[in-house]
C-alpha cells in the first residue's frame, strides 16, 4: 500500500493530497515497527560472522524487542505531528539522506494513524519466539 500510495497516488490530480498523506502515515506505522526488528535481527546475523562464528539459523524475535520498536516508531511521530520544530529537524535529516524528497508536516490528525501500532503489534506476535512462559 505504501509503494502504490508513494509511486503511483501521490501527485495523481484524482487522489487529494491529505488523502495520500494520511495513507502514507497509515501504512508506515503498520510496516516501521516491523522494518526496525528486521534490520536490529539482520544486524545481529552480520555480527556473527564479523566475530568470525556463523550466526544462528534465526534470531527469535522477543516481545521487548518488538514492544521497543513500536515506541521508536511512535515517539518520533508523534513529535513531528504536534511539533513545527520536530518536523522542521526531520527536515534537514531528510535533505541529508535524500535531497529531501519527503516533506514532513506537523499536522496533528496525522495522529490518527497511531491505530496501525496496536494492528503491527499484533501481526509482529505472530513471529515472536514462544518462550517458556509462552507455551
Amino acid at each position: 500500500m505504501l509503494a502504490l500510495n508513494d509511486h503511483l497516488l501521490k501527485g495523481w490530480p484524482a487522489v487529494p493530497g491529505w488523502l495520500s498523506g494520511k495513507l502514507s502515515d497509515f501504512a508506515g506505522l503498520f510496516y516501521f515497527p516491523l522494518l526496525l526488528t528486521a534490520l536490529a535481527n539482520s544486524l545481529a546475523s552480520l555480527g556473527g560472522w564479523v566475530r568470525g562464528r556463523p550466526p544462528p539459523a534465526r534470531y527469535p524475535l522477543t516481545r521487548g524487542q518488538l514492544l521497543l520498536a513500536i515506541l521508536a516508531t511512535a515517539f518520533p511521530f508523534v513529535a513531528i505531528k504536534l511539533s513545527v520544530a520536530a518536523a522542521g529537524l526531520l527536515t534537514l535529516f531528510a535533505d541529508l539522506l535524500d535531497g529531501g524528497a519527503r516533506r514532513p508536516v506537523a499536522d496533528p490528525t496525522d495522529l490518527l494513524a497511531l491505530v496501525m501500532l496496536p494492528l503491527a503489534y499484533l501481526h509482529g506476535r505472530r513471529f515472536v519466539e514462544k518462550g517458556p512462559s509462552d507455551q
